[in-house]
């Protein structure tokens, strides 16, 4: 098995009007899927949790949390490096 690995330094383009950085609280209040090597994509909002009143929603793509990326990372990794964040985290999504 081949272990996709979060990255640290990854850099964004913030003039990319299709992604979204967002500040949350934990309970997140979303559900992340991921099929076979693909995307980590949120599949579910809960419409009172901190990441509702942010603006993320349903399709769009995790691009980076805490500043780095996991666009080439496994849904478990990510959900640890979750929830090994602080309170307060940043997360950064791609909107289709």
């Amino acid at each position: 098995m081949q272990h996709r690995m979060i990255s640290s330094g990854f850099t964004f383009t913030d003039n990319d009007d299709d992604q979204i950085l967002v500040s949350l609280q934990k309970l997140l209040g979303i559900v992340l899927e991921q099929d076979t090597e693909g995307p980590i994509i949120v599949a579910n909002v809960d419409k009172g949790g901190s990441a509702a009143r942010s603006g993320v929603m349903m399709g769009d793509i995790l691009l980076a949390v805490q500043n780095a990326s996991v666009e080439k990372a496994d849904l478990s990794e990510v959900l640890t490096f979750i929830g090994n964040a602080p309170r307060v985290i940043n997360l950064r999504f791609l909107r289709r």
